[in-house]
């Protein structure tokens, strides 16, 4: 009998805001997983979502439940300005870690999170969701098949919601800006996508907007466009990769369809691919294969998660550039 395979891990959140909860409901659904404590500092937000979701343990004060010694795993749901202090401080109390992502807001916290959390030889991973997400991983597999030939041009168009005007999103102390906020995903899956390192770019920005065009090492352009000034109803978000002989078209925020067409020997071939779940079932099961991913790396030191720190660092280090309209040097 493997031990290690049998062992319940106990998680606790920072962070039971709405986002939070739906994370719970996922992680409730997960056989190796007990939700065994929460943290949020409204005592009476707090209260009611223990009740609700049958959770053991409840704290007001983060610094409290990284002390528990039953808590096996940390997941931080917090705005992006409270990750390096409560991430180090779970690390250095030996709490594997889920953090939401950004990594951190500055270059200084991501690597006191980095150096904390393999000092203490604890497993850290980023909600990176992309990355488990079937259409995405059919787009990485084209590519790397050169199904239409080389890929040679990226666009990203994200029309989101309106965030409130008084959201801590908009306080760029808070959240880094929507390139730090919200951006470090795309960089990171379309640098996955691409295969090269970023060279070059240059930032454009407007109210509630912005747009970045970069360049790769390996001739790939690239345009990441972001809104947040839509209704809800007509939110839209919509990735073309293009091919010498082909194209890609990602449709959804979190993708649940793909369209791709292209010439295969000499005939041109379309097909339309659909996502298996619901765009709320996918997002849970995304979050659930990314702490199992996580649980994998700490039954298996030898199995390293899809997103290491190393990845959400280098997407930040893109994002903080570009929020500058920075340039990339080639031998970074």
């Amino acid at each position: 009998m493997n031990k290690k395979k049998d062992k319940k891990y106990k998680l606790g959140i920072i962070g039971c805001g709405a986002f939070g909860s739906f994370c719970i409901e996922a992680y409730k659904k997960m056989p190796r997983v007990e939700v065994f404590a929460v943290c949020r500092r409204n005592r009476t937000e707090l209260k009611e979502c223990a009740q609700k979701y049958h959770i053991p343990l409840a704290y007001d004060d983060y610094k409290d439940l990284i002390k528990n010694q039953e808590i096996d795993i940390v997941y931080i749901a917090t705005p992006p300005f409270l990750h390096a202090e409560q991430a180090v401080a779970a690390a250095k109390h030996k709490k594997h870690l889920i953090l939401e992502k950004p990594l951190a807001l500055n270059q200084r916290d991501a690597d006191k999170i980095i150096k904390t959390s393999k000092k203490n030889e604890i497993r850290t991973t980023i909600n990176y969701v992309m990355r488990y997400n079937p259409i995405y991983d059919r787009v990485k597999e084209i590519t790397k098949n050169k199904l239409f030939g080389k890929i040679e041009e990226v666009s990203f168009e994200n029309y989101a919601r309106t965030v409130p005007p008084k959201h801590w999103f908009w306080d760029k102390r808070k959240s880094g800006g929507i390139l730090v906020e919200h951006g470090v995903h795309f960089f990171d899956i379309f640098g996955q996508i691409i295969g090269s390192k970023l060279i070059k770019l240059k930032t454009q920005t407007g109210s509630r907007k912005v747009l970045t065009a970069a360049r790769y090492e390996n001739g790939v352009l690239a345009s990441f466009f972001h809104a947040f000034d839509k209704p809800p109803q007509i939110e839209k978000s919509v990735a073309r990769v293009s091919y010498e002989r082909g194209y890609a078209e990602i449709f959804g925020w979190l993708p649940l369809k793909l369209v791709t067409e292209g010439l295969v020997s000499g005939q041109v071939r379309k097909k339309i691919i659909k996502a298996p779940y619901s765009k709320e079932r996918l997002y849970q099961k995304n979050l659930q294969d990314i702490l199992n991913d996580l649980i994998d790396s700490i039954d298996n030191p030898g199995h390293k998660p899809k997103v290491t720190l190393e990845d959400a660092n280098e997407s930040l280090r893109i994002a903080l550039l570009a929020t500058k309209s920075g340039r990339l040097n080639k031998s970074s």
